[in-house]
């Protein structure tokens, strides 16, 4: 009887921890095509059916480490100026990646600004209406130094 006793508080500390840790941590490092790491890139965990659930962003030198939850299954990497990524992460414990470089060239902006038609407290007439039109050519953008759309049209409406 004792030796039952014992036989099954053994064997439950043996099947028990693994019943616990559902969780697994998940590393790598995020590089462009050129090798050359890429920080700040978006590294989020989704289920099968586009669920999110957990998200990191990788550190200076193109580095992450996230925690996964068994039932979901995918890694999704995301950066500006890049091609996403969604990886498969079956029993991986780490996935490094590549990331393509994805440019898209714009080639001007138009901003059109009007006032708000009445709203039954203020009538005001279509000729007393303030509209604004402003297009702008990209190469007169200072676009080399921006990090942003905004900052590259700072000033210029």
């Amino acid at each position: 009887m004792i030796l039952k006793k014992y036989l099954s508080i053994i064997l439950l500390l043996f099947f028990l921890p693994p019943a616990i840790a559902q969780d697994r941590t998940i590393s790598g490092k995020v590089v462009d095509e050129t090798g050359d790491p890429i920080p700040g890139v978006y590294v989020v965990v989704s289920s099968s059916n586009n669920r999110f659930e957990n998200g990191t962003v990788t550190d200076f030198d193109g580095s992450y480490k996230i925690k996964v939850a068994d039932k979901f299954n995918f890694l999704n990497f995301s950066f500006i100026g890049y091609k996403s990524r969604k990886i498969k992460i079956d029993k991986k414990r780490k996935i490094n990646v590549t990331l393509k470089v994805e440019a898209h060239q714009v080639g001007s902006v138009t901003i059109k600004a009007k006032n708000k038609r009445g709203n039954g407290l203020l009538n005001v007439s279509e000729r007393d209406r303030a509209t604004a039109i402003k297009t702008l050519d990209m190469k007169d953008a200072n676009v080399e130094s921006a990090t942003s759309l905004g900052d590259a049209l700072e000033g210029q409406l």
